[in-house]
């Protein structure tokens, strides 16, 4: 986020970073990856998954290494839901204005 003199909000940056290989082509037992491509397996329907063949993280080698799809507590309920989840991130990257089709 960028600032004026007066301290009011004028702009803003978004930075590309790359991914640590390590972390992203395998997790530990008990671990997921990073939690976004848990929330597009999740949040993305219709036509847009059919184009990406996208199916549940059960069926992606980088996200069923460790046998956890879903964040739960000690009771075995979820902790969030990927859906809303995903639909904050879209939501975020359009108040940044980040075009629908780069997003």
């Amino acid at each position: 986020i960028l600032f004026s003199p007066d301290h009011t909000i004028c702009g803003g940056r978004v930075r590309h970073y790359l991914l640590e290989k390590a972390r992203v082509v395998s997790q530990h037992k008990g671990e997921r990856n990073y939690h976004v491509f848990y929330q597009i397996c999740a949040g993305l329907t219709g036509e847009l998954r059919e184009k990406l063949h996208l199916a549940g993280p059960e069926t992606f080698h980088y996200l069923n290494q460790s046998g956890v799809y879903q964040l739960l507590d000690t009771d075995g309920k979820p902790l969030c839901d990927e859906v809303v989840e995903f639909d904050r991130v879209q939501q975020s990257m359009t108040q940044m204005q980040i075009e629908e089709s780069t997003q």
